[in-house]
């Protein structure tokens, strides 16, 4: 299995409301390619992040393979719903590794 860990932070300028809003709408969006794709385990979109935390939103989520990594990532609905994360999002974080699962 793959694991795939993404985290970012809220550009600045925008309203606890906004970023509230923000989270939702990425945390849909990423849902609706999990379920467009094969090989997709598990995915989970967390903005509920403890005060120790150093980022405001992270996904979580575990694919079959990294083939199947590579086709969420370029699937069109998840282009799509890079271009809005982009527009709201920076300091973004990524690691992707394999488990022994």
């Amino acid at each position: 299995m793959i694991k795939h860990i993404v985290s970012w932070r809220h550009q600045e300028g925008f309203t606890p409301q906004e970023q509230t809003e923000h989270a939702e709408r990425i945390k849909q969006e990423l849902l609706a390619v999990a379920d467009a794709v094969s090989g997709v385990i598990s995915l989970e979109v967390r903005s509920d992040l403890l005060s120790t935390s150093n980022q405001d939103l992270i996904l979580d989520a575990t694919f079959v393979s990294e083939d199947s990594l590579l086709k969420y990532q370029k699937h069109p609905q998840h282009v799509k719903a890079g271009e809005f994360i982009r527009s709201v999002m920076t300091n973004r974080t990524c690691c992707d590794y394999q488990t022994e699962d």
